[in-house]
């Protein structure tokens, strides 16, 4: 991959000496199948992530103590490899502890069970810590200097900052380099000398409470960084609010845990919408932050059985045996959903505007609502560069309805004062507006649309389902201004072929493989590229054609009782050239289960919104059996989508459906 240099000052990161707004999103290597790294990666630099995050779980590598394993999904090199070869850099959050719903943080049973000083100083837990890194530096040594550009200590660690130091110390010692070196910062967590990243998600799964909670902080505009409720309130007595340690303003404002969506546990059981996390990135955007990093952004499948948390390991909760799912951009078995493309939108603007954004401090006007409990006044904020800048507007607020409001905003720059077009922000309504942004040889002075991109040089793309309205001055000869509807915004995507840039609409999936691009599609879907690789006016009108092989899947009731349901489940086998077959199980329950040969292969805690699985990683297997629990009435589960409940307990399969996925490779956009 080409090398940079990177580095930081307290603003904002810089690579090659130039401010970098990177997008970073985590994907852990061992819960996902190693056939499908490449085109995960793929994926994830199609929906606009600069850098991967990565957990390394010690219980992964080294279940025995002094056997290690880095085989299969566990081959960390070699997915350091894929990164390499697909020039994506890396940050490698190497613990010891990390946590991320693993049992134990992440710490092999026998150390848990070894008496010694875990997570301090002492020197027999140092010693374990030095020779599982010293393994791990093995594996990774190759890419030193290479993609790794980070490195993550610890998580959410509370103890002592000589402690992190010490780590810091052994690392560098051992032989782990990277420029740029970071900790959790959130509730008073210990830093050494990294930079504190910060996090926020739209619920907090981990919650004792199993009622709907209070309006969430993360939609707020405010300058305040830290939220104190990431991992807490697992108890009534654990509602603690703690103070920093550091001075935030000394440290440009990096996350690394806004969440994707939510891990469900056994008490709670939110669903995270596309817009309930976009609307949480967008408020930390205008707030200032500089690197949007997103958990997880992959989800993913435990690679093995009891390595998950659970009450019995000292968790608040249980979670799911072998579901990683998220509710991810990128879901458990590689599937995008509405999320990525949610998250696509914003990362194609700052892919185009990051550096122009990266130096832009926010502004925090006096009637911006500072409690996350007003939901009447409309939540808005500027970012500047004293000039130029970008009008954010958040009027989101998960689980709740916000007031209406129908403004012709105002920012201040250092030598004027510009008012935008009045705007309707319903309840629902978040995004941002530029001001000031050169074009050309002129100036958009104002714009009621929301930017996506730059084409070429000349083509700006904005999106909005109002009349647009753009201000201008100065000469705009050479510009053309390119405008989507909200529902085609979600669809587009920016590619480069043969250093030309194109605006592609399309409802499927892709990767790009040099000059193709390869769509997952399950019917034939339409694709609209700007401007038209063959010459015309306007968008070039395609067709990605997808075989017609309609799968039919066979259940049947095997036994039933009161607490549970079994089925035995018969898939046709997968068509030829298809890439995968998806199963879509819609259901009323607790928990479902999968088995193959009796060995359970998935599960999920319901949710209310169905189960959809890939078979492609179960190699052609054609008969399960489906396990589905009755989910009683009584239960102290909060569920925001209901069951329905028949004699105190749900519990029922409402449909099973099979679809083949085949992939398709478009070379259109090559003369």
């Amino acid at each position: 991959m080409q090398a940079h240099t990177y580095s930081y000052n307290h603003q904002h990161l810089l690579r090659d000496g130039h401010p970098w707004f990177p997008v970073m999103g985590e994907i852990h290597y061992a819960r996902c199948q190693p056939d499908t790294w490449r085109e995960s990666i793929r994926l994830m630099k199609a929906g606009g992530v600069d850098i991967i995050a990565t957990y390394i779980f010690w219980i992964h590598h080294e279940p025995v103590e002094g056997q290690f394993d880095f085989t299969g999904c566990r081959d960390l090199g070699r997915f350091l490899d894929i990164c390499e070869d697909e020039g994506m850099p890396v940050w490698l959050r190497i613990g010891p502890w990390c946590h991320g719903e693993c049992r134990y943080g992440g710490f092999p049973a026998w150390l848990q069970r070894s008496g010694y000083g875990l997570r301090s100083n002492d020197p027999a837990y140092m010693a374990c810590v030095r020779r599982f890194w010293e393994a791990l530096y093995g594996q990774v040594k190759r890419h030193i200097g290479g993609c790794i550009i980070g490195l993550q200590f610890e998580n959410e660690f509370h103890g002592s900052d000589d402690h992190m130091v010490a780590l810091e110390e052994l690392a560098d010692e051992i032989g782990f380099k990277a420029p740029l070196h970071t900790a959790t910062g959130w509730g008073s967590a210990a830093i050494g000398t990294g930079l504190p990243v910060f996090g926020g998600y739209p619920d907090e799964p981990w919650h004792w409470r199993v009622d709907k909670l209070p309006p969430n902080r993360n939609y707020l505009l405010c300058p305040t960084r830290d939220d104190n409720n990431i991992g807490t309130n697992e108890s009534a007595e654990d509602n603690i609010k703690y103070p920093p340690r550091f001075d935030q303003d000394l440290y440009p404002y990096l996350t690394a845990e806004i969440g994707g969506g939510c891990q469900p546990t056994y008490n709670r059981r939110p669903i995270s919408a596309a817009s309930d996390v976009g609307a949480i990135v967008t408020a930390k955007m205008a707030s200032g932050t500089v690197m949007p990093g997103i958990y997880v952004y992959h989800g993913g499948t435990n690679p093995g059985y009891s390595l998950h948390e659970t009450k019995a390991s000292g968790y608040g909760t249980d979670v799911p045996e072998l579901n990683y799912d998220f509710q991810a951009p990128i879901g458990e078995y590689g599937k995008i959903t509405d999320t990525y493309r949610e998250f696509r939108r914003l990362f194609t603007f700052l892919r185009d505007y990051g550096e122009e954004l990266a130096i832009m401090a926010p502004v925090f006007p006096a009637d911006n609502p500072g409690n996350p409990e007003d939901l009447e006044h409309l939540r808005y904020c500027w970012r500047t560069d004293g000039k130029s800048g970008f009008l954010f507007v958040n009027n989101y607020v998960r689980g709740y309805k916000m007031a209406e409001h129908t403004r012709s905003l105002a920012v201040v720059t250092k030598t004027d004062k510009l008012v935008f077009p009045e705007m309707t922000f319903a309840d629902g309504d978040y995004g941002f507006f530029p001001f000031n942004l050169p074009m050309g040889k002129g100036n958009l002075v104002t714009a009621n649309a929301q930017p996506l991109c730059k084409l070429n040089g000349r083509t700006y793309v904005f999106f909005t389902d109002r009349e647009p309205v753009y201000n201008t001055e100065g000469d705009l000869s050479d510009v053309e201004i390119l405008t989507l509807s909200v529902a085609d915004s979600y669809k587009a995507s920016k590619v480069t072929v043969g250093g030309r840039d194109y605006l592609i609409l399309c409802d499927a999936a892709y990767t790009q493989d040099g000059d193709a691009l390869v769509f997952t599609i399950t019917e034939d879907t339409p694709l609209r590229v700007y401007p038209d690789p063959r010459g015309g006016e306007g968008f070039g009108e395609y067709l990605l054609i997808c075989p017609d092989h309609p799968v039919s899947v066979r259940t049947e009731l095997i036994s039933e009782n009161v607490l549970m349901k079994e089925f035995s489940l018969t898939v046709d086998p997968a068509p030829d050239g298809a890439s995968d077959l998806l199963l879509d199980v819609e259901y009323e329950g607790n928990i479902i289960e999968l088995f193959a040969d009796g060995r359970k292969v998935a599960d999920q805690f319901s949710l209310g919104n169905g189960w959809h699985l890939g078979l492609r990683r179960f190699g052609g297997r054609r008969d399960f059996t489906l396990r589905l629990f009755s989910l009683a009435e009584s239960a102290s589960v909060y569920m925001e989508r209901k069951p329905r409940y028949r004699n105190g307990f749900a519990c029922e399969l409402l449909s099973v459906t099979a679809r083949a996925e085949f992939t398709v490779r478009f070379k259109g956009l090559t003369k």
